[in-house]
């Protein structure tokens, strides 16, 4: 078992390959550790045991982190943590290892009944297959209707303005002209004249 930072990145192409994961759900991970890695000068020598995520995210930001979107380090930064995180759970017990987002197996409850990961997401959380957490909104729609909507938790406002977008492309009104229009957040509606 190789529990370094090279260990780290040859496992997501190991993972892959074995067909124990999406091949481009490995390839993620194995990017956002390279690239946050890449602050290092011998991965060899890197102990996955004894490196602290949040500490060398920080460093890579610092160092190298200048040209790259927030975004895309608010990407690096969570697909590094879970992969260390998968990483050492794989170290501790190979054989009961499961991928980041890999559907889970039912499994028995106290009454020996089985329980499903649908169930597990009525609870109001689940994972994305990069591992994001993701939370299960109820929205009361009209009399009798409540969609669902499942967001990660760290929803940005950027993302939060392309879903209204989105949204609102959906609407189909009977009133031509008559529904309300987001800007600048405050609703106007179009005049009539």
């Amino acid at each position: 078992m190789d529990a370094t930072a090279k260990g780290l990145v040859d496992h997501w192409s190991w993972a892959a390959g074995k067909g124990l994961m999406n091949q481009n759900t490995a390839a993620t991970f194995r990017a956002a550790c390279l690239q946050v890695l890449s602050i290092f000068d011998d991965l060899e020598s890197v102990d996955i045991a004894a490196l602290d995520g949040e500490a060398t995210f920080s460093r890579f930001q610092n160092l190298k982190g200048r040209g790259l979107k927030p975004r895309s380090l608010q990407d690096y930064r969570r697909r590094f943590l879970v992969a260390v995180a998968s990483y050492r759970s794989y170290i501790a017990d190979p054989s009961s290892w499961k991928a980041p987002g890999q559907e889970r197996q039912a499994r028995s409850d106290a009454n020996g009944s089985q329980r499903s990961r649908a169930a597990e997401r009525d609870k109001g959380t689940q994972n994305s297959s990069d591992g994001a957490e993701l939370v299960v909104y109820p929205f009361p729609v009209r009399g009798g209707i409540t969609a669902q909507i499942k967001l990660p938790r760290d929803l940005t406002t950027m993302e939060a303005r392309r879903l209204v977008a989105f949204i609102m492309s959906l609407a189909v009104d009977s009133e031509a002209g008559g529904f309300p229009v987001l800007l600048a957040g405050r609703e106007d509606r179009p005049s009539r004249g």
